[in-house]
C-alpha cells in the first residue's frame, strides 16, 4: 500500500512500488517496478530525500506472521504431572476395589485369609499411591497439604513394613515442603536396609530429615553427588528420587545439606 499526500501529487500512482519512481515525472524517462508483491517494507521515508519529505511511504510485504506462543514447559513440571496423572488413574480403581471388598465382608459372602491378604495388598496400594502422589506430584507455591492427610498416608504406609515414620511437624505445611521431605524421606529408606524409624521434622526455618541405625547402608554413588546437590550419574527407576531432590528442594526456595555419621543420617533444606 502506499499513502501519499494528494497536493504534492502531480500524476498517476500505480500499485506497490510506483510511487517510489516520482521523483523524476518526465514521462519519456519514467520507469516503474511491476512486481507482484513489493521487495521491501519502508516506513516513513520522507525525512530521506527532500521531495518526499510531504509525503508517507508505507509499504508491506505480506501480512504479519502470526505470533505463537513458543514456552515450553519445564521438564520437572511435566515429570510432576506425569505422576500425578499415573497416581490419579491406579487410585480410582484401587478405591473402587476397596469399596467392593468392604461390600462383601458386609454380606459376609466372603472371608477368611484370602480376603484378609486382598484386603490388605488393596490398603498397602492405595496408601502407597498417595504417597508417591504427594512425593512425585505436582505442586505449587500456594498449595497447602493438611497435616492429617500427611500423617495418615505414613502410617497406612508403615502398616505391615519395616519402616516407621514420625511426622513430628504440627501444622499443616506447604505442599512444595512437603514433597520435598518425602523426597528426602525416600532418599533415607534406601540407607535403612533392615528397616528404622525416619523422623521428619520443622523448625522456624529448617527442616530435617534423620534416621538412626547400627547397620546403615550409604552407598557412595547416591550419597556423595547427593551432598553436593548434584545429580549421580546413573540412577535406576527405584532410586530416582536422589535425582529430584535437589531440583524439588530449589523449587521450594530452600538449600539441601547433608551430613552423617557411623549410625546416623540427616537431609537437611
Amino acid at each position: 500500500m502506499v499513502k501519499h499526500n494528494p497536493q504534492c501529487h502531480s500524476g498517476f500512482v500505480n500499485n506497490h512500488l510506483s510511487g517510489l519512481t516520482e521523483i523524476n515525472r518526465n514521462f519519456t524517462t519514467h520507469r516503474r517496478l511491476y512486481l507482484s508483491q513489493p521487495p521491501v517494507w519502508l516506513f516513513w521515508m520522507g525525512h530521506n530525500h527532500p521531495r518526499f519529505e510531504n509525503r508517507t511511504l508505507i509499504i508491506q510485504l505480506e501480512p504479519p506472521l502470526p505470533t505463537t506462543n513458543t514456552t515450553k514447559p519445564n521438564a520437572l513440571n511435566l515429570n510432576a504431572l506425569v505422576g500425578s496423572r499415573i497416581c490419579h488413574d491406579l487410585i480410582n480403581p484401587l478405591g473402587a476395589i476397596g469399596n467392593g471388598i468392604e461390600l462383601l465382608e458386609l454380606t459376609g459372602s466372603s472371608t477368611g485369609p484370602e480376603m484378609d491378604l486382598v484386603v490388605d495388598s488393596v490398603a498397602g496400594a492405595t496408601a502407597r499411591l498417595k504417597y508417591l502422589r504427594l512425593a512425585f506430584g505436582e505442586a505449587s507455591a500456594d498449595q497447602i497439604c493438611a497435616r492429617a492427610e500427611v500423617l495418615s498416608t505414613l502410617e497406612d504406609v508403615a502398616v505391615g513394613g519395616r519402616l516407621s515414620y514420625s511426622w513430628m511437624v504440627l501444622e499443616d505445611a506447604r505442599r512444595l515442603d512437603v514433597r520435598a521431605a518425602l523426597l528426602a524421606a525416600m532418599c533415607v529408606e534406601t540407607a535403612l536396609p533392615l528397616g528404622g524409624d525416619i523422623k521428619i521434622d520443622k523448625d522456624d526455618t529448617t527442616w530435617t530429615v534423620i534416621a538412626q541405625h547400627e547397620r546403615l547402608n550409604l552407598d557412595p554413588a547416591l550419597w556423595v553427588p547427593l551432598s553436593k546437590n548434584a545429580v549421580p550419574d546413573t540412577l535406576s527407576g527405584a532410586q530416582v528420587h536422589f535425582g529430584l531432590l535437589p531440583d524439588m528442594t530449589a523449587e521450594a526456595g530452600r538449600e539441601l545439606s547433608l551430613s552423617h555419621g557411623a549410625d546416623w543420617v540427616k537431609i537437611a533444606f
